[in-house]
């Protein structure tokens, strides 16, 4: 489930200082970009909340999208470096690697 679906082909948004950042992240880190107003977002922040054991072996950083244009640049980026042509919100991005949609993004950290 995804609460925006695009196209990307906006390359302004990564360069190879957002490309180490994004590679040098350590393994108990992750960013899960969500926006306001996205139901699928909410559902994924509730269920952190709510389960506390998810987050446990994650520091995850949560990052707001729509109303913070840095975030969003970082969002673009990450998007860009795992080389998604359609993506939305809510994306987690742990390991390298981009994990999109509400239920995918549950079943992730809950497999950790």
């Amino acid at each position: 489930f995804l609460y925006n679906f695009y196209v990307y082909n906006n390359s302004k948004f990564y360069n190879s200082q957002e490309r180490d950042f994004l590679s040098n992240l350590d393994e108990k880190t992750a960013i899960l970009f969500w926006s306001v107003g996205c139901p699928h977002c909410h559902y994924v922040l509730t269920t952190l909340k709510e389960r506390p054991e998810l987050e446990r072996k994650l520091n995850i950083i949560k990052l707001e999208v729509s109303q913070n244009q840095t975030n969003a640049e970082l969002f673009y980026s990450v998007v860009k470096y795992c080389n998604l042509r359609y993506y939305g919100v809510p994306l987690l991005f742990h390991n390298n690697k981009c994990i999109l949609g509400r239920d995918q993004v549950i079943e992730y950290l809950e497999s950790l």
